[in-house]
């Protein structure tokens, strides 16, 4: 069995595992990653077309102007473009430009309490009178847009979001010219390498700790191995945390985390399903209909529809 060691062993090589591992190793620790995929990143994954388009699996947008992220694209003089076009409906099968879509949405998070009880959001629209249209376009930003189900996301929560979008000009959607994985790429080459370490296809399967004092038992290439540190920080996906201990990919702690057992029963992850579709023929450029002329689709940022 293969055994190593460090100061601190960080689980998953995702974007906070990343952070965490280039703060650590310029502390002057020892860090040693495991990451279960055979790629960092974590829910950012971004594959490049034969054309070299970049096609993004995960991540894709970056909301607002948060400082930590464009610090990190400034200094690596990475590329970026801004969502500026108009913004289209389709109604009864037809598209019309829409020249403020959020009025929509906004109309009805506005009347959310700060004051009253938490609840779902599925309540508060049961709870509301307005215009069935509005209500059904505030459900399904909350869906779409939060990727949460409406009968199990927090108000509150909601109002928090909002207000954290607005401190960061959220209302704003930038992309990554050249994909998500360039600023992986730009976190990857800050790590201290002298002290940062990755070992990619190690999948940790049971955590056995005390104080300043932890074994982890995991599996790399298909062999068992165990590591040793002082100090171990966990930074895996929601699902693995709360997978049955006897599931496939399961993370297993002993003792086990009886302090976060009831916060992790609050959590949920939200769930959506995304289609790419790369077209040979900028067919936008030139498409008219009963609505708009010809070229009017060509500046368009985003299509938001009830209808398939």
């Amino acid at each position: 069995m293969a055994r190593d060691s460090a100061d601190v062993i960080i689980v998953g090589a995702g974007v906070a595992g990343l952070a965490a591992a280039r703060l650590l190793g310029e502390a002057g620790l020892q860090v040693l990653i495991l990451e279960a995929r055979g790629r960092i990143g974590g829910r950012v994954w971004t594959i490049y077309s034969r054309e070299g388009a970049p096609v993004e699996l995960g991540a894709e947008f970056i909301h607002g102007v948060p400082p930590k992220i464009f610090n990190t694209i400034r200094a690596a003089n990475l590329e970026v473009c801004e969502f500026t076009g108009p913004k289209w409906v389709q109604v009864d099968g037809k598209l019309q430009r829409d020249q403020d879509f959020f009025a929509r949405t906004n109309s009805v998070l506005d009347r959310i309490d700060a004051g009253g009880p938490d609840h779902s959001f599925s309540r508060f629209l049961s709870e509301i009178e307005d215009d069935d249209d509005a209500k059904l376009w505030g459900l399904e930003f909350v869906e779409g847009f939060h990727g949460a189900l409406a009968e199990r996301i927090s108000v509150h929560s909601l109002l928090r979001s909002r207000k954290a979008e607005a401190e960061l000009q959220g209302e704003r959607s930038f992309r990554l010219t050249r994909g998500y994985g360039e600023l992986l790429r730009v976190m990857k080459e800050a790590l201290p390498q002298e002290r940062v370490r990755i070992r990619l296809n190690s999948t940790v399967h049971c955590v056995r700790w005390a104080a300043h004092n932890v074994r982890i038992h995991a599996r790399t290439a298909g062999e068992g191995a165990e590591f040793s540190c002082p100090r171990l920080l966990v930074t895996v996906p929601l699902g693995v945390l709360q997978a049955p201990p006897e599931s496939l990919g399961a993370l297993t702690f002993e003792p086990a985390l009886e302090e976060k057992r009831s916060a992790l029963l609050l959590l949920f992850m939200g769930q959506t399903i995304r289609f790419s579709l790369m077209f040979s023929d900028r067919w936008w450029d030139h498409a008219s209909g009963s609505r708009y002329h010809a070229g009017a689709l060509r500046d368009m940022s985003f299509i938001f529809s009830h209808e398939e």
